[in-house]
């Protein structure tokens, strides 16, 4: 994953659709995918870092040196910079509406600092695949947080943004609110969003107990000696699943 956004310096005329295409590179020519420039885009520069110390690739020694290039140079990184073209246009990308005006304290600029906070954290409970591309990045961070971010990572995040994340998903007018405004806030939510979240599969977290059994054994039966965590985890159980249909 990546978390990113566009026009946080105050005055900014950049737009979404030009960062986008600043990543992702320029069209495909018939299946081969098109180039781009990895001088333009960092998210490039470290897709292709972790290509080619993954031995994806063969060795270019300019990549990811200096701010230009000659067009002798850039000849010679083609070839990468449509491998990088061709990862990234294998990513689904979320875009959530948060145009308000560019500057560092803007909702984008909040959002992207805080969830790459949040999500740098989350290996704990979440870590990323063993065939991630990203294990082979040059910078730790990247394969230390399983983001494709260095900025940002590990850094301290505010819980409340999740409330100012939340009303963006759900359509809220709420867009505008000050960060520092901790006023609970009821969020209406459209009768078929309402219906959409009824019907999604739900998440049941048992807590683990003192008591475990004296064998080797699947989660669910490790804590059984505990009453406690008999009954909950019946109760989980027995929660109603909704239909594939």
């Amino acid at each position: 994953m990546r978390v990113g956004t566009h026009a946080v310096s105050a005055g900014s005329r950049a737009t979404l659709w030009q960062r986008l295409k600043q990543h992702r590179g320029q069209s495909t020519e018939g299946d081969v995918p098109g180039g781009g420039s990895h001088r333009g885009s960092i998210f490039r520069r470290h897709v292709g870092m972790a290509l080619l110390r993954a031995g994806r690739h063969g060795a270019v020694s300019t990549w990811g040196i200096g701010q230009t290039a000659s067009a002798e140079v850039t000849a010679g990184e083609v070839a990468l910079e449509r491998a990088v073209s061709a990862y990234l246009a294998r990513m689904p990308f979320l875009c959530i509406d948060a145009d308000d005006e560019p500057g560092k304290e803007s909702i984008r600029s909040r959002l992207e600092r805080n969830s790459i906070g949040l999500l740098s954290r989350a290996t704990t409970i979440d870590l990323p695949s063993p065939a991630w591309l990203g294990r082979h990045a040059a910078d730790e961070r990247i394969r230390s947080s399983g983001l494709w971010n260095v900025k940002h990572v590990q850094e301290q995040y505010d819980p409340r943004f999740l409330d100012l994340f939340e009303s963006l998903v759900l359509g809220s007018p709420l867009r505008n609110a000050p960060e520092q405004d901790t006023t609970p806030r009821s969020v209406e939510v459209p009768a078929s969003t309402e219906l959409e979240l009824l019907n999604r599969p739900v998440l049941a977290l048992v807590s683990c107990t003192k008591s475990k059994a004296d064998r080797p054994c699947p989660a669910a039966e490790l804590y059984q000696p505990s009453t406690f965590f008999s009954r909950a985890f019946a109760l989980a159980s027995a929660t109603p699943r909704p239909s594939s249909s």
